[in-house]
């Protein structure tokens, strides 16, 4: 295990914007296990008879399970869930969260806890229309024996992370006992732990721990480090002089915007947090006019517009109110690089209740260039966007954190296309110094500096994609998933996928991006992404449509999840058709509405084969039957792993 994943360390390998934010939230489920609590004691449903057997995907418990055709309530659903589940009466669930969004779609998030304490990140997502439940989503664990019996005191977890930490002035910001999944070997091994987040402003780091409940050993731990307005101008480091929002102040203009509520200050002189949340030693910037175009602070004035574009990207595009869907102050804090421990990175700092902050670095003579940039502030202020998503902030580690970095990269690109500045498919580039000059492709992952170990996969499991789950080479996949999405690709992947991709636009792959994010447990993996990307774009554009299907086909071309997935038995019989039937002229026609693989064979009645497998083309097909004698027939057809039989009559 690796014991000090501190966020900001030296070396260039952790510059890829690294700062996923701190992101540590306190809520102890087991406190609360008395209220709205739902096990199979309530109700006995037949569950298992109706509804179709949960499968899980992998050790995380990751599964999905499309309920629109089996007219089952939300409440019938709820009091089933154990039956369903194949789990006894120690298992419990609580709802942790209920809305209905613009679509008219309920969503539903329920807590898994067993004997009272959360298994952490496992939490059960049920999506209705009318209250009847079309799709749930989410992570399960299926188990009946577990100690939870500890050992050790919450004293003696703190004392053991803090000498762990090595800061003997540490903050705790949070202890529980959980269930934690703990990866080990590549799987998710469930443990009773206490687990303990802690942060220190000398130096900037914070870390979440897992210590075992009865050991009292670290088991696994992550990085956590995430008056009126007038218009005014500002000479940019990478994007020349553009329009901001700054205010007045003691008779002067600083780079504070109120309305947005972003305030970008500097950063040099930054030395510590204090016992109230906030950053001591920073200072304004300030012009005598509203022109900021002094050289020295050029990366500033890009901190400040960068954020402000990102913050009207979330809030036009998304209809999200800040960051954190509230409007809350965000501070920005450039040529921070003493107080992180790095100058050449940036990162963003969320530990709800205490301190936001967003902290950049000038960067390093031949290595980097200041670490600003439209990009770099979409990617900081997505951080703080996955940290408060609807079902808590995405685990930074493995899977789980890669997604993380993806979805900062995603959304990211979709501010600089939004803003229309020369958007490209790159991620910092101008920022690092060195052939290829930038951080990260989404179109080619693969082409990043060799040199510096920046390669990433395009495919899962594929070229580069790294078995102990390092965030930012991993999020390779995610990013090229959404490249593809949007703009199209064909080809053959790393595992010998074919696929051939028709993009979408980046405006509704965006769109499904977002919902994606937003139907994500803590824990989730590259799998539930993929099944969450399904229920967004059928949400947002139908069970039958063009953009889910090119969804699905975007992730095989990554090699996540199953190409069919996108089909249904349905569509298969609506987008395929044989005529004339009964063929009286020994040929007959089969039109095909995929381009998806798609092929077909013919049967008699006794089952023989009479005609072998023969590959269909989207459009129309001729199919000569001269050699077939007269009868009725079966036509078997196949997309993709999806079959479908109809009778074919040949006079």
């Amino acid at each position: 295990m690796k014991k000090n994943n501190i966020l900001f360390g030296r070396k260039v390998l952790a510059l890829l914007l690294s700062t996923s934010s701190i992101f540590i939230f306190s809520n102890d489920l087991h406190a609360n296990a008395l209220s709205g609590i739902y096990s199979s004691n309530v109700r006995q449903l037949t569950v298992q008879s109706k509804l179709p057997k949960v499968v899980v995907l992998n050790t995380y418990g990751s599964f999905i399970a499309e309920l629109e055709n089996y007219a089952i309530s939300t409440t019938e659903l709820r009091e089933g869930f154990n039956e369903w589940f194949a789990l006894d009466s120690r298992h419990t669930f609580t709802l942790v969260k209920e809305y209905t969004d613009a679509l008219g779609i309920t969503h539903q998030s329920y807590q898994h806890l067993f004997e009272g304490y959360t298994i952490e990140g496992e939490l059960i997502l049920v999506h209705s229309k009318n209250n009847l439940v079309q799709v749930v989503n989410g992570q399960i664990s299926q188990f009946s024996e577990l100690n939870t019996i500890a050992t050790i005191s919450d004293e003696n977890a703190v004392a053991s992370s803090i000498r762990h930490f090595g800061v003997e002035n540490a903050k705790i910001s949070s202890v529980e006992t959980v269930i934690a999944k703990v990866p080990v070997e590549g799987k998710a091994q469930l443990t009773f732990a206490k687990k303990v987040s802690l942060f220190s402003a000398v130096p900037l780091k914070g870390i979440t721990l897992y210590i075992d409940a009865q050991s009292g050993a670290v088991i696994n731990e992550y990085s956590n480090i995430k008056h009126a307005d007038v218009q005014g101008s500002g000479t940019t480091y990478y994007r020349n002089t553009q329009s901001i929002t700054v205010d007045s102040y003691n008779g002067q203009y600083r780079l504070k915007d109120n309305a947005r509520n972003i305030h970008t200050l500097n950063g040099s002189n930054v030395s510590d947090i204090d016992d109230d949340g906030n950053i001591i030693g920073a200072t304004e910037y300030t012009s005598s006019t509203t022109t900021f175009n002094a050289v020295q602070i050029k990366p500033a004035i890009d901190v400040h517009w960068g954020i402000g574009k990102t913050y009207d990207y979330y809030k036009n595009i998304h209809n999200r109110n800040g960051f954190d869907n509230n409007n809350s102050i965000l501070k920005n804090y450039y040529d921070a690089g003493d107080f992180m421990g790095d100058h050449a990175n940036a990162g963003a700092l969320d530990i709800p209740g205490e301190v936001v902050g967003i902290f950049y670095g000038r960067g390093e003579a031949g290595l980097m260039n200041p670490v600003v940039g439209l990009d770099i502030a979409g990617h900081e202020f997505s951080h703080l966007v996955v940290s408060r998503s609807d079902n808590g902030d995405l685990i930074y580690q493995g899977e789980s954190g890669a997604l993380n970095e993806s979805f900062a990269d995603i959304f990211a690109t979709s501010v600089e296309f939004y803003t229309n500045l020369s958007p490209n498919w790159t991620i910092g580039e101008g920022v690092f110094i060195s052939t290829p000059g930038y951080l990260r492709s989404m179109s080619d992952p693969k082409s990043a500096s060799a040199a510096d170990g920046l390669q990433q996969p395009d495919t899962y499991m594929g070229t580069y994609w790294l078995p102990n789950g390092y965030v930012h080479i991993n999020s390779g996949v995610g990013n090229h998933w959404f490249y593809l999405l949007s703009v199209g690709g064909s080809g053959t992947n790393d595992i010998n996928n074919q696929y051939n991709v028709t993009g979408i636009t980046i405006q509704k792959a965006e769109k499904i991006a977002y919902r994606t994010l937003n139907l994500l447990t803590p824990n989730a993996q590259y799998i539930d992404a993929f099944n969450a990307s399904k229920i967004a774009a059928t949400d947002l554009y139908g069970a039958n449509s063009n953009e889910l299907l090119q969804v699905v086909e975007a992730w095989w071309a990554v090699g996540v999840g199953d190409r069919s997935a996108g089909i249904d038995e349905n569509d298969i019989n609506n987008k395929i058709s044989a005529y004339p039937n009964p063929v009286t002229d020994k040929s007959f026609t089969i039109s095909v509405g995929f381009t998806e693989t798609t092929s077909f064979e013919i049967y008699d009645v006794l089952g023989k084969k009479v005609r072998n497998a023969t590959v269909l083309q989207e459009g129309e097909n001729t199919i000569n039957v001269s050699e077939i004698q007269t009868g009725i027939y079966i036509l078997k057809f196949n997309v993709n792993g999806k079959s479908l039989s109809k009778k074919l009559i040949i006079k």
